[in-house]
């Protein structure tokens, strides 16, 4: 069994946790654009097929990714594809769409893991399972490290809608506003924020 494995009907029970819906971001600021962004995820509309999630990771999410990373203190660098293997007993291992941590640029990821984002090809729904095992592995990493801090982020994406949740703990809350690309600057802000946990 490996993070794919994991479902939101049966990720409660196999890791101790519980799932809430709850407000992530109360009076969130919008962050402004970087100048590059739109035009950028203009360009990659006309001419990229979004078919998959790879081809959706590539022209939407990953330069969002950027733009968030870019405007959070440094540093902050974004892996993406890496493989993850934290505990092997639990499942917590497999391969990550991407993971945001406060190190630099650098081949292996060190902690503290800020967030972990999953991009789909469509139903969010199908990844929240998977999400909140990463985050769960996410948070064990950090503990290894003597990271401070017990709280890590997760998010779910099918290019369009962005679902945020929060780790504390045992407790999963799964925001109840669904972001969505069409409103940069709102996601930056909420993504921003996620990068600030490190802090």
């Amino acid at each position: 069994m490996a993070f794919t494995d994991f479902t939101l009907e049966n990720v409660e029970a196999k890791l101790g946790v519980t799932i809430v819906p709850g407000d992530l971001f109360p009076g969130l600021q919008s962050a402004s654009p970087p100048p590059w962004l739109p035009p950028l995820l203009a360009q990659y509309r006309a001419v990229f097929a979004r078919s998959t999630e790879k081809a959706r990771s590539e022209s939407i999410v990953a330069p969002i990714l950027i733009a968030a990373a870019e405007a959070a203190p440094p540093p902050v660098t974004v892996f993406s594809g890496h493989r993850f293997d934290v505990d092997a007993a639990r499942s917590l291992v497999g391969e990550c769409d991407f993971l945001l941590a406060r190190t630099e640029p650098i081949p292996r990821v060190k902690a503290p893991i800020l967030s972990v984002i999953e991009a789909k090809r469509a139903d969010i729904d199908l990844g929240i399972g998977q999400c909140v095992a990463q985050m769960v592995a996410t948070q064990e990493f950090n503990k290894r490290a003597n990271s401070p801090g017990e709280t890590s982020y997760g998010c779910v994406t099918n290019g369009i809608g962005w679902q945020f949740l929060r780790l504390d703990g045992i407790l999963v809350a799964m925001d109840r506003e669904m972001f969505v690309t069409t409103d940069l600057p709102r996601l930056l802000g909420a993504l921003r924020l996620t990068l600030l946990t490190g802090l």
